[in-house]
């Protein structure tokens, strides 16, 4: 009896585990944002850094293009280094990650993602002139 019920006491582990575990990058990441924004003011200036404050508004790129060209990067050069330690392969991915794929990021952001971030501006506010019409048409009317 006891052998049978295993698996099925295993399953619901394995389920508590990943209901807890990201419960728990949860709450981490949320005190580390708390810290950031209400700490001192040497750890807030450490995350207003200019750099990190493009890569922050970039990221939407970044989060687009980093796998294609990752994998671009793995199909294409990735078979010659085969045979060379880890750690240059792993190096390899980080290099090609600061050489071709941030800027890639930053190059897509200028031409697709800010002017899409500038019609998102402009219709709201034409939604919202339009809101405040119809309320005003109905409380005066």
């Amino acid at each position: 009896m006891a052998v049978q019920a295993l698996p099925h006491l295993l399953s619901l582990s394995g389920a508590l585990y990943d209901w807890s575990n990201q419960l728990g990058y949860s709450v981490g990441f949320g005190c580390c944002l708390l810290a950031v924004l209400c700490g001192t003011p040497r750890l807030r200036r450490r995350f207003q850094w200019a750099p990190l404050c493009w890569i922050g508004a970039i990221s939407y790129s970044l989060y687009m293009w980093h796998l294609p060209l990752l994998a671009t990067f793995a199909a294409h050069v990735g078979p010659s280094l085969t045979g060379l330690p880890t750690y240059v392969v792993y190096a390899s991915y980080w290099i090609w990650a600061a050489l071709v794929v941030i800027p890639a990021a930053g190059a897509m952001y200028v031409p697709i993602e800010q002017p899409g971030m500038r019609l998102s501006d402009r219709l709201q506010r034409r939604l919202k002139a339009r809101h405040r019409r119809e309320t005003q048409t109905i409380t005066t009317g």
